[in-house]
């Protein structure tokens, strides 16, 4: 048996989305042993509650001692998350650098502005939103659920988009939306309807680039309108229905998108 250590924090969240990137804990381990590692996990508190997004989806994350991002929501009341990174005993672990991006809203104020720049919302239009669900799958993080709201993705933390799906929760049914993907070098996949996931999984294959529209026949009474957030800083759109959204630089990877599907203001 191998006798551990741990070096551990409680990390406040503001309420809604938030990136928590960790930095790579700084010891060295015999081969073998599985370590360092980094738990990530929720701390229990009054009124406030976090869901953690990762592969395992039982309310806590692993990372390697290389570190990570892990995407976590908190209640309307904020929540709290256990940081603890674990190594050999005798290395006597330090904790890594921890820094918190919002998602869908504001950076925290706490960061440095150069390391929480975050793309302006795409302007508003005369209508109205229909709900809907969109699920990203993150490079090192897995699949991630997030509400339709404004910018979702880790944008501007190194992370690649994989691959998506989008889910109407009212006034439509998933399959009247579909949606395709670009790749690198000039691939993209079929369209696909709603909610079928396009894209791909744990193939460290990027998206470059992405449509939305609705589905044949059109003229629904509702349009797709879209924006995306590249590697380069470069911010496309808003597109609609079915017009590409690629960056100007050649495989330049997704970072984060924008999908509002709206119906005229009444």
């Amino acid at each position: 048996m191998v006798e551990t250590a741990a070096a551990a924090a409680i990390v406040r969240l503001e309420p809604g989305l938030s990136a928590v990137a960790i930095g790579a804990v700084a010891v060295a381990s015999p081969a073998g042993l599985g370590l360092p590692r980094v738990l990530v996990s929720r701390f229990p508190e009054p009124g406030g509650e976090v869901e953690i997004f990762g592969e395992s989806g039982s309310g806590e994350a692993w990372l390697g001692g290389g570190g990570g991002v892990v995407v976590a929501r908190a209640s309307p009341r904020g929540g709290a998350i256990l940081i603890a990174a674990l190594a050999p005993a005798a290395s006597r672990p330090v904790l890594p650098g921890i820094t918190v991006h919002r998602l869908g809203g504001q950076p925290a104020a706490a960061l440095p502005a150069a390391a929480t720049s975050a793309p302006a919302a795409p302007p508003a239009i005369a209508s109205r939103a229909i709900p809907a669900e969109l699920l990203l799958h993150v490079e090192r993080i897995g699949d991630c659920r997030f509400p339709a709201e404004g910018w979702v993705g880790p944008q501007g933390r190194g992370l690649r988009v994989e691959g998506f799906a989008i889910n109407p929760l009212a006034a439509l049914s998933p399959g009247d939306i579909e949606y395709k993907g670009f790749h690198p070098g000039g691939g993209e996949t079929p369209w696909v309807r709603g909610p079928q996931f396009c894209g791909s999984r744990q193939r460290r294959l990027a998206l470059t680039g992405f449509a939305v529209r609705p589905a044949a026949p059109l003229g629904r009474g509702f349009t797709v309108v879209y924006s995306g957030a590249f590697r380069s800083g470069a911010i496309v759109g808003p597109c609609r229905d079915g017009e590409p959204c690629r960056a100007p630089r050649p495989d330049d990877p997704l970072e984060a998108l924008s999908i509002s599907i709206e119906t005229p203001a009444v």
